[in-house]
């Protein structure tokens, strides 16, 4: 029975994305087909944006971005890119995910949308 609602589920979604996603806050989608790998996936995105004391940036890794991104980049077989949001969902030079970057500094002197710069 649920199959039959897909297409409704998928309308909803674009539609939430639309009204939701935003350059200023945008969405960070995971994608959880494989449901360790998405755990995991999510774990590394959250440690890779946060400065913290003795992080260790070659054991937090970069998220694989097939697996962790913005709305705009994690879209199904079928889903229009352009109907997900009628502004820009985010910079997409950015890092993994493709979010924006944020300027270089300690994070208590960021406002709570800027992340972490993307290592070299």
């Amino acid at each position: 029975a649920s199959l039959d609602r897909w297409d409704a589920y998928t309308a909803a979604k674009v539609e939430m994305f639309r009204a939701t996603d935003t350059a200023q806050a945008p969405w960070t989608v995971v994608k959880s087909n494989d449901k360790r790998r998405a755990r995991l996936e999510a774990m590394r995105s959250l440690l890779w944006r946060i400065d913290y004391a003795s992080k260790d940036e070659s054991a937090v890794g970069c998220p694989d971005p097939l697996i962790v991104g913005t709305a705009d980049t994690l879209l199904e077989a079928g889903e229009d890119p352009a109907v997900l949001s009628p502004t820009p969902l985010a910079d997409l030079t950015g890092g993994p995910g493709h979010h924006p970057a944020p300027p270089p500094g300690p994070p208590q002197n960021r406002t709570p949308t800027e992340r972490r710069p993307e290592p070299d």
